[in-house]
């Protein structure tokens, strides 16, 4: 059985595997990966800046210091003169120039002659149409005539991802016959002197020598730039005014670009929505020349990377416990995220995480979903183990009426009783066969005296769930309170019921109730040679949903406003929740039942005003004051669970507000 059930969990993991190979062979999660790429570049943080980049910015001050922008271009030639002075290696503008100045058609002669003279100029040029995915560029804005004569050209544009941030750079792209490289690689062939031809094989990636780099795309390995890292940032009027020593360009490569709100240059990036065009250039061209660009693994390895993930966890999450599954998940998925975020750091390598993440949820997921049905499975064949109690009350009123027991039934007002062993599932895969009827038994037993001595009538035993009833087939005018005192009762007993298994090395167990009170058809049912006494209707089915609502709040007696009504004398209980149960749409309100009157201290009192306080307030959609109160529940129940629930909702609705005809109804997604 257990090398079955091993095979077939292996099987589905191997199953969910594939799925995700195909999801992300589909693309699907591009956008996840980037986002999981981006934080691992705000958890890395600062790396050190190249320093022979220097970025000369028109930024406010200048536009202050030097006039409206744009400026004559005469200025952009005495910068030009003043950085070629200081002996910068090269000057690279990120500043398209490609109409006449109109106030002064000379200044363009100007701006050409000293670019020729410097000799180490590159000026922007932009694709009004992009490119295309072989890099075609489509509609070129080029320099004026006379200075692309006297400079080296190169193209600004990116490409973002479909999110808008932009992560890759080009290198090159295709105009007509000839190639154009872009602005950074054009900056780097006039440091060294040399054109881009004669760059390309220098170059640390290229698409003949660097798979990793798919059309020649650079991945770009950014520097935040920060008061305290980056690049130095030096303002454009202070170079042209002489403020700036020579030394601060010497040998460097200059940048020329905006920073100024007014400019409009300023792109996404996995740091920061607002990010300057001219830093990008600076980025990519740090990357070029220290080699540090980011390597992303290839489509084969991923899939191989996810395969392998797959097989370990479908090899052993079969033989795992729960509580191992979930220790084994944490650890896979933990790996592979510790992983992914040293080789991002150490190594510049992209190892990709969201694919096996999503492997390692959706096997664990899938195997634990395929465990709990062999589970579910499993406690119908325990089910059939135990005998059904019968109340003396039953035998008294067959023996004095045998017709009792012809088939059919009668509508009647009960209370139904549902009461299930919390952590079941765990216990039954913890213990063995002969344990595991030990504890039942046990449990059973003792549960079943105490509804027998509050006069109820044990239905039948669902695996380690009890089903019972008041008020048939004999009268019981207090039907309601003798099912809320028999929970507490069974509540009651579980110390020692602890204390007995803890004794014999046994776990410990606990217990949720539900009840609701209603109108049933009660009688036998069934065929002429098998039959029970028991109930039929909603009302039944309401009193099972209330116990497993109980998981929600971690309350342990559920009961509906019916029950409530007719026991409100007998017990102290907390309004606590409007309801609306799967697959149905009339909301409930529902209890929970505290302790029997005159049982409750000043604690809990003191904690339940407060709590009924807080509950106003949220019905009231006044979230704020809401918090506030339900905070000072803790002060006398620091274990309210259902209060840490509330909190959850209310904080939640701070931030998203309800719709305007919201009910303060809770709806239950499942069973």
């Amino acid at each position: 059985m257990l090398k079955g059930r091993t095979i077939r969990g292996f099987l589905i993991c191997l199953a969910v595997t594939a799925a995700v190979v195909l999801v992300y062979a589909a693309g699907a999660l591009d956008s996840l990966e980037w986002r999981s790429i981006d934080l691992r570049f705000q958890a890395r943080g600062a790396r050190p800046a190249n320093p022979d980049i220097v970025v000369v910015s028109i930024d406010e001050h200048s536009i202050d210091r030097l006039g409206r922008w744009p400026w004559p271009r005469e200025t952009h030639a005495k910068l030009i003169d003043r950085l070629s002075a200081a002996g910068a290696k090269a000057i690279a503008f990120d500043v398209l120039f490609t109409e006449p100045d109109s106030a002064n058609p000379k200044s363009d002669a100007a701006l050409a002659a000293s670019a020729g003279k410097a000799g180490n100029v590159v000026s922007a040029f932009f694709y009004r149409g992009g490119m295309d995915a072989n890099l075609l560029g489509k509609d070129p804005l080029f320099p004026l005539p006379a200075l692309a004569k006297e400079s080296f050209v190169g193209f600004v544009n990116f490409n973002p991802d479909p999110d808008g941030v932009c992560r890759h750079g080009h290198l090159y792209s295709i105009y007509g016959n000839n190639v154009y490289p872009s602005l950074p690689v054009a900056a780097l062939a006039m440091s060294r002197k040399k054109t881009f031809e004669e760059l390309l094989p220098e170059l640390p990636v290229t698409v003949d020598k660097d798979p990793l780099v798919a059309h020649n795309e650079l991945f770009i390995n950014y520097q935040p730039q920060t008061d305290r890292t980056g690049y130095e940032i030096i303002p454009f009027a202070d170079v042209v005014e002489g403020k700036i020593p020579d030394k601060t360009f010497k040998d460097k490569i200059v940048l020329v670009g905006g920073t100024a709100a007014a400019l409009f240059d300023v792109k996404a990036t996995p740091y920061t929505p607002i990010f300057y065009g001219v830093l990008i250039h600076a980025n990519i061209i740090d990357n070029l020349i220290s080699g540090n660009y980011l390597k992303p693994g290839s489509g084969a390895f991923t899939i191989l990377y996810i395969l392998v993930v797959g097989l370990i966890l479908g090899a052993v999450l079969p033989r795992l416990g729960p509580w191992q599954k979930l220790v084994v998940l944490v650890a896979v998925a933990g790996a592979a995220t510790g992983v992914s975020f040293w080789m991002f750091s150490a190594k510049n390598r992209i190892v990709p995480l969201v694919a096996p993440l999503l492997a390692t949820v959706g096997c664990y997921g899938a195997e634990t979903f395929y465990r709990l049905l062999i589970e579910e499975r499993e406690k119908r064949k325990i089910k059939g183990s135990f005998r059904q109690y019968l109340s003396p009350k039953i035998i008294d009123v067959i023996t004095k009426d045998p017709t009792k027991l012809a088939l059919g039934g009668v509508e009647r007002d009960v209370s139904i009783f549902f009461l299930d062993i919390a952590g079941f599932t765990t216990m039954a895969e913890a213990l063995k066969p002969t344990q595991l009827v030990e504890v039942m038994n046990q449990c059973l037993t003792e549960f079943s005296r105490i509804i027998l001595r509050h006069d109820g009538l044990i239905n039948k035993y669902i695996g380690d769930c009890i089903m019972a009833f008041w008020n048939a087939p004999a009268d019981q005018p207090n039907h309601a309170a003798q099912a809320c005192l028999a929970a507490l009762d069974c509540i009651k007993a579980l110390p020692d019921l602890n204390r007995r298994f803890q004794e014999k090395g046994l776990p410990r167990i606990d217990c949720r109730v539900g009840i609701n009170t209603g109108t049933v058809v009660v009688g036998n049912m069934g065929s002429l040679e098998r039959f029970d006494y028991t109930v039929m209707g909603d009302p039944v089915n309401l009193a099972s949903r209330l116990e497993g609502a109980n998981k929600q709040y971690q309350t342990r007696i559920m009961i509906s406003e019916a029950t409530f009504e007719l026991a409100r004398e007998a017990i102290e209980a907390r309004d606590l929740d409007l309801i609306r149960v799967k697959g149905k749409r009339e909301p409930r309100k529902v209890f929970e039942v505290l302790c029997a009157k005159g049982e409750m201290s000043e604690e809990l009192s003191e904690g339940r005003k407060r709590f009924h306080t807080a509950l106003a307030l949220y019905r009231q959609k006044r979230f704020d004051e809401a918090i506030d109160t339900f905070q000072s529940v803790f002060d006398y129940l620091p274990n309210d669970h259902v209060t840490r629930v509330y909190l959850e909702r209310a904080r939640a609705f701070t931030s998203h507000p309800p719709p305007p005809a919201w009910d303060g109804v809770y709806e239950f997604a499942t069973k």
